[in-house]
């Protein structure tokens, strides 16, 4: 990471890493996420939870070597270990993918449940959201978590 990106991260509590994934495992990625939606139809998500208005998977590292793929990728890492410090572990890879136009929303929130913390945060969520529309609004919905939860102003993770 560089300087600018952790005093981003620091100050912001988040981090837009474009270009995460080169075009062949992103298009890799989507095909593999629409096979399970496919596969695991209404039972979707259900190891974990469902909701309304949106679609889920869990538990995607026992899905596919394409996940774990994705749970390696260095700048991911490098983010992780800036936020919570060398010593971390993956709790969890879902996919949630909201329905559009839906008047549902779910705030950001740990499923941990982890408690404010003064010394340091305990969990670090990390929001991919693999889209290369270009229309208003087509990749952005996640992007509205300015002063999200990494930030150590915000010690719940």
């Amino acid at each position: 990471m560089t300087d600018d990106e952790k005093r981003r991260l620091d100050t912001d509590g988040y981090l837009v890493l474009e270009k995460l994934m080169d075009d062949a495992l992103l298009e890799q990625v989507r095909v593999r996420v629409e096979q399970l939606f496919e596969q695991e139809g209404d039972s979707a998500g259900s190891e974990f939870k469902q909701e309304p208005h949106s679609r889920r998977l869990a538990n995607l590292v026992d899905k596919g070597e394409i996940f774990e793929r994705i749970i390696q990728t260095p700048r991911v890492l490098e983010c992780m270990e800036h936020v919570l410090g060398p010593r971390f572990k993956l709790s969890s890879l879902n996919i949630r993918s909201a329905d559009p136009d839906n008047g549902w929303s779910q705030p950001l929130h740990a499923d941990s449940g982890a408690i404010a913390d003064a010394e340091q945060p305990t969990t670090h969520q990390h929001i991919g959201v693999p889209c290369t529309s270009t229309t208003p609004g087509g990749t952005s919905r996640n992007s509205s978590i300015r002063g999200g939860c990494c930030a150590p102003k915000c010690r719940t993770g």
